[in-house]
């Protein structure tokens, strides 16, 4: 199974860096990152400005939803002087949403489109609020390096062939070329 995206700043991206692949593949970010929310298709907010004028924030929750992820950006498990005075390991991702007094609709942008969690269970369990924490850590860390999304994709090597040399025509298995 190969990803079609990959999250900028992930392990995968570390292993691919550190096995030297990176020299036979290219990679290209994604330009933009988009949900379903009621019956219309939103972009993911990726800027200060682009939070403010979404309709996938209420009012209140465009003042709130800014300080919760400046908070997630400074948290680090080993330092508790960065929870806020929070028990974390003993408080479940509903817990700590509640404390910023995240609404509903910030709460499923975060645990689907940033945090890419499949459904709402990791909102109950706390187990996964730490690793919930980082994975919205992650997002931001991509989201700065690659600025419109935080997802890169790679470039197939035989779109490369066909594109540098004109009229060869290479065999591929998987993405890599036969020549």
């Amino acid at each position: 199974m190969c990803p079609k995206s990959i999250i900028g700043c992930g392990d995968l991206v570390k292993m691919l860096l550190h096995t030297g692949v990176t020299r036979y593949l290219d990679f290209k970010h994604v330009g933009g990152s988009f949900v379903f929310q009621g019956d219309k298709l939103h972009e993911v907010p990726v800027t200060a400005k682009a939070a403010m004028m979404s309709g996938l924030m209420g009012l209140s929750q465009r003042i709130r939803a800014p300080m919760f992820f400046k908070w997630v950006a400074q948290f680090d498990e080993r330092n508790k002087d960065t929870w806020s005075g929070l028990d974390i390991p003993n408080m479940t991702m509903s817990d700590v949403y509640k404390y910023w007094k995240i609404d509903d609709k910030t709460q499923s942008l975060t645990g689907h489109a940033i945090a890419l969690y499949l459904s709402d269970e990791y909102t109950t369990n706390k187990a996964e609020t730490i690793p919930c924490l980082k994975r919205i850590q992650l997002y931001a860390t991509s989201l700065a390096r690659y600025e419109s999304s935080p997802y890169i994709y790679h470039v197939t090597a035989s779109a490369h062939y066909l594109r540098d040399l004109p009229g060869s025509r290479p065999c591929t298995v998987g993405s890599w070329p036969l020549v």
